[in-house]
Order: C-alpha cells, then sequence, then structure tokens
C-alpha cells in the first residue's frame, strides 16, 4: 500500500510540474509575441522610440524567464531568439526598417516554432 501512495504523489508530482511548465511556455510565447508584433506595427509607422520599447520587452520578457526556460527549451533556439532581438534593436537604432522587419519576422518564426514544440498534441506526445 505505501508504493502506491509513493508513485501516486510522484505521478501527481510529475504532472503538476509538467502543467506548470506548459502554463509558463504558452503565457511566454504569448508575451513574446505580442510584443514582437507591436514592435512589427511600430515599425512600419516609423515610430522607433516605441519599437525599441517593445523589442526591449521582449528581452527582459526573455531574460526573466531565463531560468525555466533553460530547464525545458533548446539552448540554441533561446540564443537565437535574443541574438535576434539585440539585432531588431540595433536595426531600430538606426532606423533600417527592411533589416528591422526581417529580423523581427526570424524572431517570430523562432517564437511560433517554440510554441508548436511546447503545445500539448498527439505529435508532441509521441
Amino acid at each position: 500500500m505505501k508504493d502506491v501512495i509513493i508513485a501516486t504523489v510522484i505521478l501527481v508530482l510529475i504532472i503538476s510540474v509538467c502543467v506548470t511548465f506548459y502554463c509558463l511556455s504558452m503565457d511566454f510565447s504569448h508575451d513574446m509575441s505580442e510584443n514582437l508584433e507591436l514592435a512589427k506595427e511600430a515599425v512600419k509607422e516609423e515610430n522607433y522610440d516605441l519599437a525599441a520599447i517593445y523589442s526591449k520587452n521582449c528581452i527582459d520578457i526573455l531574460e526573466k524567464s531565463n531560468v525555466w526556460l533553460s530547464a525545458m527549451a533548446n539552448h540554441e533556439e533561446l540564443n537565437a531568439m535574443k541574438t535576434g532581438l539585440l539585432r531588431v534593436q540595433q536595426f531600430i537604432a538606426y532606423s533600417h526598417d527592411e533589416e528591422a522587419m526581417a529580423e523581427l519576422g526570424e524572431v517570430s518564426g523562432l517564437i511560433n516554432h517554440f510554441n508548436n514544440s511546447e503545445k500539448v498534441s498527439v505529435e508532441n506526445i509521441f
């Protein structure tokens, strides 16, 4: 009976950790996607100060989430996200619209890939 209780407790702990990481990753990808879209709109309108704020928000979100992200996400993807966001900041600082939009698109693609790989689906479970 003791073994059944221990196994049940361990199962509940594993499920709760998985659900917590899932919620954190969905919040992360939603917040990042939202700020990236707002940055794209600001660049289109040539409002570089606002675009810089949104790109800085993305970097802050990434750094704030780095502790738990490093436990579950691909480190190369995380480095690519951060490098891309730093490039975006430089392109915005120098008012390079095309390069900023291209880099924002690339970082958005990385976020979408992260989001799709963390979603609960039959493909990801098996």
